[in-house]
């Protein structure tokens, strides 16, 4: 098997534990920031930041108005008036991850 292969699952498998550790750090940090009442910390690291994230829910009109949009865009893609851009993603499976 070529050697670029096995660096990248190699990599990939790199990127999946620190994605799970930056989370688990990610929380702690938070968590200090909101006992301490920050929403602002620099230090000689760099500066971190707490950032209001809002969810929205909204009404049936506006769901209904984007059901229709959806399917006037399905309609579109079928009549041939949608344009489309084409490119390529590499996606990876570990065998580890496969059962």
């Amino acid at each position: 098997m070529k050697k670029i292969y096995i660096e990248y699952a190699e990599l990939k498998e790199q990127e999946k534990a620190l994605t799970a550790k930056i989370k688990e750090v990610n929380l702690k940090i938070q968590e200090d920031m909101t006992i301490k009442g920050e929403t602002k910390i620099a230090n000689e690291v760099g500066t971190f930041s707490l950032k209001l994230i809002y969810a929205w829910t909204f009404t049936d009109t506006v769901d209904k108005l984007k059901a229709k949009l959806k399917k006037t865009e399905e309609k579109e893609k079928e009549e041939g008036l949608a344009k489309s851009k084409t490119s390529y993603s590499l996606t990876f499976n570990s065998p580890k991850n496969n059962g």
